[in-house]
């Protein structure tokens, strides 16, 4: 009987290890199945962000392209301001914009220039 007995309990013993086996074969196919996803997945995610990044450090650069150029045109306007009563400025907008000319002067009109 004693050896009925350890046959069965050895028996058990082979049926349980191979479970065990055959559990620990199951989850390492899944944990090599779940990791390269999980990879890809990651990769994608940090490609996102690095895309991400790029156009808003490019925007950046275009707003404080903008922000120079403002910056020229308001000192610009801001001298034209303080020069808007001069004789000179006075005397340059209208030549330029009203076609005024001072006495005895002579116009030449370049017919060639459009």
């Amino acid at each position: 009987m004693r050896k009925d007995a350890a046959k069965k309990t050895n028996t058990i013993k082979k049926r349980n290890l191979s479970e065990n086996q055959e559990k620990q074969k199951s989850d390492l196919k899944t944990f090599m199945i779940i990791l390269p996803l999980l990879i890809v997945l990651l990769t994608g995610v940090c490609y996102i962000a690095y895309e991400r990044n790029l156009v808003l450090e490019n925007n950046i650069r275009q707003i404080q392209k903008d922000i120079e150029a403002e910056k020229s045109k308001a000192e610009m306007l801001n001298d034209l301001i303080k020069n808007r009563d001069s004789d000179e400025y006075v005397e340059k907008i209208a030549r330029e914009q009203l076609g005024y000319v001072k006495p005895n002067e002579i116009i030449y009109i370049d017919k060639n220039k459009k």
